[in-house]
């Protein structure tokens, strides 16, 4: 069942010739709303995030006011404003200044045994602090030094529980004696290594679906034989470190002897593309050194040929690699930012994406780059006989007819 925001935002969609959504993005409009999307300012941007549970009951100071928060060497209040985005509450903690380690934490609810999990919190003020996930075998975890500013900024840290623990928690805490107020918010405790969209909570846990964003009639577009397509990301994670075995960006599949895909390598810094089919069916992967962090902003082009594999990174020239297997009978539609199946996602920011049906060159992988994260303003122009153009922006596809 989609959310109001859900099914205006998909409604919105319904008026343009659009990718197929399925409500879950984090978009300009999710981010107009209070305690939801990422925090960013008309970033122009679609988030494509999995499915995630919070485990902070009290995420916001909605209205639970401070319960589940546990103070140590702290006063925790709750403000009837916003911190962050169109946010009406947040949380303010005043340490007593008696020694060090003071500040506040919350229950994992439903916390487990030698589970990974997130904590990630916004905050804002003066001093020092840690943030840390703290446990009955292992103690607290500690993240590294955070300097607060003025700015609320959105801060994490990954650890996994001690076997055979209880009693988990999240929090954060000053690093030496400080008199400080802190003001925080969007706390959010889950399973895995990213820190994904705050997922309100207020007294209980709460989860959040998976995004899923389709391209229609991808045979309008480009074929299994010739085609190429640019993607610009902000990386919600380090390369290597995605929740997923891989996380795609593009996926075309009948099945395992029939595909096309573009995806990150799980604990490598490589990007891959790879496609399968006939003769055999075989495939062929070639790969390129993709060193993002999080939060970079990178593109990523591949093109391709009936008998070669092209891939390129922040326009560098391409890296090749022979393969005479191509696909047949590929559905109709194809996934971008997921893999078929819609639950492998990239868990980051798609500012756009073009694609054509001819075959590019080094210096047009270049030249896509150099367009940084406006991109580029319409098909006519474009390298590579474009035929269709999706600006995160304005949410327009715009194909070729």
């Amino acid at each position: 069942m989609l959310t109001t925001a859900q099914q205006l935002m998909m409604a919105q969609a319904q008026q343009y010739d659009l990718l197929t959504l399925s409500g879950n993005e984090v978009t300009d409009y999710i981010r107009t709303l209070p305690d939801q999307g990422d925090g960013l300012t008309n970033d122009g941007s679609f988030g494509v995030w999995p499915a995630a549970t919070n485990r902070a009951i009290n995420s916001n100071a909605k209205t639970s006011g401070t319960d589940d928060i546990i103070d140590v060497g702290a006063t925790t209040s709750r403000v009837a404003s916003g911190l962050v985005g169109a946010d009406t509450t947040h949380f303010s903690t005043v340490t007593a200044n008696a020694a060090t380690a003071e500040g506040t934490s919350q229950l994992i609810s439903g916390g487990a045994a030698g589970t990974q999990y997130t904590f990630s919190v916004w905050l804002a003020g003066t001093g020092t602090v840690k943030l840390y996930i703290s446990d009955s075998v292992s103690g607290k975890q500690l993240g590294a030094q955070i300097t607060l500013t003025a700015t609320p900024t959105k801060y994490s840290v990954t650890a996994t529980t001690g076997a055979a623990s209880t009693t988990q928690t999240v929090g954060w805490e000053t690093d030496s004696q400080q008199a400080i107020t802190v003001t925080h918010g969007r706390w959010m405790a889950q399973t895995g290594a990213v820190a994904t969209p705050h997922v309100l909570t207020d007294g209980a846990t709460a989860a959040s679906s998976a995004a899923r964003i389709q391209i229609p009639d991808v045979a309008r577009l480009f074929t299994p034989s010739q085609g190429w397509m640019t993607y610009r990301i902000r990386a919600g994670h380090a390369i290597g470190t995605a929740p997923f075995e891989n996380s795609y960006y593009f996926q075309h599949r009948t099945d395992t002897n029939s595909r096309m895909e573009l995806y990150s390598i799980a604990s490598t810094s490589l990007l891959a593309f790879a496609r399968v089919g006939l003769p055999g069916p075989d495939g062929r992967i070639v790969t390129v050194a993709a060193p993002f962090i999080l939060g970079d902003v990178f593109t990523v082009t591949v093109t391709w040929t009936e008998d070669t594999l092209y891939i390129s990174y922040n326009g560098g020239a391409f890296s090749s690699l022979a393969c005479p297997f191509v696909p047949i009978g590929l559905p109709v539609n194809s996934d971008l930012g997921t893999d078929g199946s819609g639950t492998q996602v990239i868990s980051s920011d798609i500012l756009w994406f073009v694609c054509g049906k001819g075959f590019l060159a080094n210096s047009d992988a270049a030249y896509l780059h150099s367009l940084g994260n406006a991109g580029p303003p319409r098909l006519t122009g474009l390298p590579g006989h474009p035929t269709a153009l999706w600006d995160a922006t304005s949410g327009v596809f715009t194909r070729r007819r």
